[in-house]
């Protein structure tokens, strides 16, 4: 499967678990970065894993659908500088942490999302209104990538904010969101240190 096809697969609602073990099985590079992601040392595994369906089962649906949409992020970078991916994997963190906030009632695994692909369209040169007709995410997410509008959109803003270091809109946005801006520096750093761990997935 092409890789932008992998991504649209992964993210139907509809999806069925069986046919990400199929979609990893047939896949010989896929297979191989699973194994080698589920045995390092991210995972802290006592014992190996040697089978894709046991690393499958200890990585849980949730976890092979992001599996699957990070190889193919990566994969779909092709020439493009490292650090467009690693701020991709960033922002999908982050977004995701800040989800976890008390209070806060978004769907973290939509925030996963919408970090991840918040430059697809740098990565694909591609325009963000096409790239997003071709994968079956919610409307949530794409209303925020191609318009920067709605509930979900907040959670970008900060991240942007934060990455350009910009402390009048972090405050601005925080106390909008309520979320606690003292914690938003080990958030940044816990994501930066769980981007860094995927080197395992090139």
């Amino acid at each position: 499967m092409q890789l932008l096809e992998i991504m649209a697969e992964v993210n139907k609602e509809d999806f069925e678990f069986s046919r990400l073990e199929k979609m990893i099985v047939r896949d010989a590079s896929i297979s191989y970065k699973l194994m080698r992601l589920i045995n390092s040392t991210y995972f802290k595994r006592a014992k190996e894993i040697s089978s894709i369906r046991q690393a499958i089962v200890m990585i849980g649906e949730i976890g092979i659908r992001r599996f699957l949409s990070l190889i193919s992020m990566a994969g779909l970078a092709g020439n493009k500088p490292d650090e467009l991916i690693r701020v991709s994997l960033v922002r999908a963190k982050f977004c995701e942490l800040l989800g976890n906030h008390p209070g806060r009632s978004a769907e973290t695994s939509e925030l996963f999302t919408l970090g991840l692909f918040s430059l697809i369209d740098a990565i694909m040169d591609d325009s963000m209104e096409n790239l997003m007709s071709q994968i079956p995410i919610s409307s949530n997410i794409k209303e925020v990538l191609i318009s920067r509008t709605g509930d979900l959109s907040g959670y970008l803003s900060l991240v942007e904010s934060y990455e350009r270091g910009d402390w009048g809109e972090i405050e601005e946005a925080t106390n909008i969101m309520g979320i606690d801006e003292s914690h938003l520096p080990g958030q940044y750093m816990e994501s930066l240190s769980w981007a860094d761990s995927l080197n395992v997935l090139q």
